[in-house]
């Protein structure tokens, strides 16, 4: 599974997902972007062969991946410092050129919502590589029986 994009929360989740049910994982971002380095040391800690790459190379990291997985370049409440992050962010995007890289069954995830053009293009979005639809879907069945759960 490679994850392009900002290190913050979609990734440390994914590592630490991916350390536990022995996934190798490649994060694909710019330098001073990386993951968090307690993630990181705790992901290593449960499980010590856990196959981790962390990389500013986008092209490398996607190179016969299974699974590419994109996120908003600025998450919530980071609206102030878009503009830079836009800037640093730049060439790190899922587009046909760079899914062509990757496995030729591989599938394209974004936990939504999207800024199509950005972190992902159109055409990919709408490709029939995408499970992007499929995903936010699962997440809304999760999330309601999460709520009937809580509320009963």
């Amino acid at each position: 599974l490679t994850f392009i994009g900002d290190g913050n929360n979609v990734a440390h989740s994914l590592i630490l997902c991916g350390c536990l049910l022995d996934v190798e994982v490649r994060i694909a971002c710019p330098k001073k972007y990386e993951p968090a380095p307690q993630i990181i040391k705790k992901a290593m800690e449960l499980n010590n062969n856990f196959k981790l790459t962390v990389t500013d190379d986008i092209n490398g990291a996607v190179r016969g991946a299974n699974v590419l997985y994109t996120d908003v370049w600025s998450s919530m409440g980071e609206e102030n410092g878009k503009q830079i992050k836009d800037k640093d962010f730049k060439g790190y995007s899922i587009d046909s050129d760079l899914v062509n890289k990757a496995d030729k069954d591989a599938i394209v995830l974004h936990c939504l919502p999207a800024y199509r053009g950005k972190e992902i293009s159109e055409d990919i979005i709408e490709s029939d590589k995408s499970r992007i639809f499929d995903q936010a879907e699962n997440r809304m069945h999760i999330q309601q029986a999460l709520l009937s759960c809580l509320l009963s």
